[in-house]
């Protein structure tokens, strides 16, 4: 029998950012959230593997794993639902934002435990070997 981690939740929410060219020609950052389904190990490994040989595409592996997000809005500033439609549409008006939101996939959902650790790790002190608090 498979364990239930009380705490899990069947969706994680991440932070995504786009980077796009503003009104001035500078890059302008737009912040929002992609929320993704939590992966089993086989189905994340089946679906990274499938992406890395390029059998599959980043607008594929979105369609397997992507079911909202917030800060996605219209013209008058409301939010818009989420749906697979939606974000091809937002993809044709704003090119590579499913690159951004499968980032944000990357980083955030999709992070194995050993790569989490050392993201979240603390650096070691320049003059012993063990970890310093921040």
């Amino acid at each position: 029998m498979a364990v239930k981690i009380a705490n899990a939740p069947a969706h994680i929410k991440c932070p995504a950012t786009y980077h796009m060219h503003g009104t001035d020609g500078q890059m302008v950052a737009v912040k929002f959230h992609c929320t993704f389904r939590r992966l089993g190990k086989t189905e994340r490994t089946e679906l990274m593997n499938a992406l890395g040989k390029g059998e599959i595409d980043v607008s594929v592996l979105l369609d397997k794993v992507m079911t909202g997000w917030d800060g996605m809005n219209d013209e008058h500033g409301r939010p818009v639902p989420y749906n697979r439609d939606a974000r091809l549409a937002t993809e044709e008006a704003y090119p590579e934002i499913e690159q951004a939101m499968a980032v944000s996939f990357f980083d955030h959902a999709a992070v194995m435990q050993r790569e989490a650790a050392a993201k979240n790790s603390v650096p070691p002190s320049a003059i012993s070997s063990a970890q310093t608090a921040a």
